[in-house]
């Protein structure tokens, strides 16, 4: 096969997963906002009791200001919080100081049960959700009664589809402790398809699945 066949080729496909997404963001999903306000009903006292905890500990700083945290915890209560991160511009790895909440809150938490820092990720955890999806989701509700979220093919850093408008990927499906996968699940519960009728959907592989249907290959499929 020649290049410029290769490249028609690899063009006709680009077309046919153009005319699935775009088919996708057409029938959009139906967002249930009666549980969506059980669960942000639900959410207040939850986000205000981890507010408390870290009140308590004496933080009188904004709690949406990393930098104020890592002043916080790194100057006056002495946390050590460095982990190794990639440098884009020093292409290496390099030591740095950080509160990321997989990386560094939550194996930290795990390993000693830090009151303050359960708390801590449980509120940037809680308070997330109750922004982002209790409180934003219901404005991208559009004439037709349904949310229609934009899923970009192109102009993504790892070549996996980006969402937006909202961002359906990141509803939440699982957890790390039993609070927050039973948040996920009603989360979940909270969408349905345009009938009605849909129990449930992922966006769980989609490249690899697209990939396998568009290219019949048996072992793929």
């Amino acid at each position: 096969i020649s290049e410029k066949q290769k490249q028609l080729s690899l063009r006709a496909m680009d077309h046919r997963v153009e005319y699935a997404v775009q088919r996708m963001e057409a029938r959009g999903v139906r967002l249930l906002t009666t549980p969506l306000k059980a669960l942000e009903r639900e959410l207040a006292p939850l986000v205000a009791e981890s507010e408390a905890v870290i009140r308590d500990a004496g933080y009188t700083g904004n709690l949406a200001s990393p930098k104020q945290l890592q002043e916080w915890l790194q100057g006056e209560l002495k946390y050590d919080f460095v982990v190794n991160v990639w440098d884009q511009k020093k292409r290496r790895k390099v030591r740095k100081w950080s509160t990321d909440s997989k990386k560094v809150l939550q194996p930290y938490a795990d390993r000693t049960g830090d009151p303050l820092i359960i708390a801590l990720r449980a509120h940037r955890y809680l308070l997330k959700k109750k922004k982002d999806f209790c409180e934003r989701l219901p404005t991208f509700i559009q004439e037709d009664g349904l949310v229609h979220g934009s899923i970009r093919t192109a102009k993504t850093v790892n070549t996996r589809f980006s969402h937006a408008d909202p961002n359906l990927a990141q509803i939440p499906k699982r957890g790390t402790n039993a609070v927050e996968r039973r948040l996920a699940k009603a989360f979940r519960s909270c969408f349905t398809g345009e009938s009605g009728w849909m129990s449930g959907a992922d966006y769980s592989q989609m490249e690899l699945r697209m990939a396998a249907a568009l290219s019949g290959d048996e072992r793929l499929l």
